[in-house]
């Protein structure tokens, strides 16, 4: 039993410094964007094409994943997660690493309904950061929200037990 208690404490202590390395990335992340004074940065946004900003965007990126890729322990967290829906027979797998979700859907005793199913492609491709994507439910049962922990953009992601009706959308 005290085994038992010091391999929680220990998951914890890991959780919690997980939970550090995302916001030191987050962190430096933003701080190299937003480094800058607000006039400077309207210089910079006037004076640069498109293909310059996409290109610096990119750049802050890398340097973030280089960044998590250096400090962050994979072995902490698990890859996937699994969020319970209002329908008592259906769940939500998550991808944390890529923002992909499939449901899942259980039966009883020998029914043959059991099936995952895709309800979104991935956001990302990269999946070099476990731990970077979160669902939060809403109050409609099909739809939830999801998370960039990291960079902190927002999607829609809508399920249903029709794949027509299944689907991701950006919030901006």
């Amino acid at each position: 039993m005290l085994y038992l208690h010091q391999l929680i404490t220990m998951q914890s202590i890991k959780l919690a410094m997980k939970k550090f390395y995302l916001f030191i990335i987050a962190f430096i992340g933003t701080s190299s964007v937003y480094g800058q004074s607000s006039d400077s940065l309207k210089v910079i946004a006037t004076s640069l094409t498109e293909i310059q900003r996409d290109s610096l965007l990119s750049d802050i990126q890398r340097s973030v994943f280089n960044i998590a890729d250096a400090t962050y322990d994979k072995s902490i967290v698990g890859r996937y997660k699994v969020y319970s829906t209002t329908n008592i027979y259906t769940f939500l797998k998550l991808d944390t690493a890529t923002g992909r979700v499939t449901m899942l859907q259980i039966g009883i005793n020998k029914n043959p309904a059991r099936m995952e199913c895709p309800v979104c492609d991935a956001v990302s491709p990269d999946a070099r950061i476990i731990g970077r994507y979160e669902l939060h439910p809403t109050e409609n049962m099909y739809n939830f929200i999801l998370i960039d922990t990291i960079f902190g953009d927002s999607y829609q992601v809508q399920w249903s037990t029709n794949n027509k009706n299944c689907g991701i959308w950006r919030i901006r």
